[in-house]
């Protein structure tokens, strides 16, 4: 966290929540980090990310007000250098979209934790979390821009799933996020981000079980979350959901550059081809998802 502070002065104030089931000095830390910025530290009760966000928000309104924009970082995310350019920033946009570089070291998305500061935002769903933006603003019509910012992501033994899940790709890890998707799902059970969730979840907790010593999940379990990932991601690339208007489409790029599609939508028909291929050995399914993977990118 220290290089947000240093490279760039990106921020003018910060407000930090502290699960209250933390056992460590979190607030020295976060104080230390920020040094003499204006900041709040606070404890809350977990219920969901969605809604924990949403206290840090209610809390930073209070507070800050006075704040142009609001963006949300986690403890483990770290500027790529040279890349965090404030002069980014404009009050002609809504939404800001940056890349995060996975963990692994091998993937990356696109995500829009960066709104023009509002009275009521919000974030709903108690995992993978949405902004909610109050109705009647003038923010509701949506008008993203993607910044050139890039954010790495730490894999080390001090990043939450290290240390409540012993590995960032952990078994463990994948059944407490399916835990907390099921809980909105009874409440949806049509939204279509739940429905990738729970695809790629179930499949990340079968892919895991893989690496493990055999006998240690059993069977069943096993072939369950294989059968409902292909379920739920086979239910999200129906064409009621698919949509290149969804994730970060229509966003226009700070050097003008490519616009890129609804990543949901692609990365479903595109799991469910590899899945198909690798996994369940039925090329003609493989094939066919794989074509519309190409139609949907034409």
């Amino acid at each position: 966290m220290p290089l947000w502070n240093s490279e760039e002065k990106v921020f003018d104030c910060y407000v930090a929540g502290v699960d209250s089931r933390s056992e460590d000095d979190t607030e020295a830390a976060v104080r230390e980090v920020f040094g003499d910025l204006p900041g709040t530290v606070f404890e809350f009760e977990y219920d969901g990310l969605g809604n924990s966000r949403t206290e840090v928000l209610k809390r930073a309104w209070e507070e800050y007000s006075w704040a142009t924009h609001v963006m949300f970082i986690d403890p483990d995310w770290m500027p790529v250098v040279g890349t965090v350019k404030k002069d980014q920033l404009s009050m002609d946009f809504t939404n800001f979209f940056f890349k995060i570089h996975d963990r692994n070291g091998k993937t990356a998305r696109i995500l829009d934790w960066m709104v023009l500061h509002e009275e009521g935002l919000g974030m709903k769903y108690r995992w993978h979390e949405q902004w909610i933006i109050p109705e009647g603003s003038p923010n509701d019509v949506t008008k993203p821009f993607l910044l050139g910012w890039e954010i790495e992501e730490r894999k080390d033994q001090e990043n939450w799933h290290t240390l409540e899940h012993a590995d960032s790709f952990s078994y463990k890890r994948y059944l407490f996020e399916i835990s907390e998707l099921y809980q909105d799902y009874l409440l949806d059970p049509l939204d279509s981000r739940l429905l990738y969730y729970l695809g790629f979840d179930h499949l990340a907790a079968w892919e895991a079980s893989q690496r493990m010593e055999p006998g240690s999940v059993d069977d069943a379990e096993v072939e369950m979350h294989l059968r409902e990932g292909m379920k739920y991601l086979t239910a999200r690339a129906g064409e009621g959901y698919l949509s290149r208007s969804g994730g970060s489409s229509g966003v226009k790029r700070w050097d003008e550059g490519a616009v890129p599609l609804d990543e949901m939508s692609y990365a479903a028909l595109q799991y469910l081809g590899v899945m198909s291929w690798a996994v369940l050995k039925d090329g003609a399914a493989a094939e066919g998802w794989y074509k519309r993977c190409v139609e949907f990118d034409g």
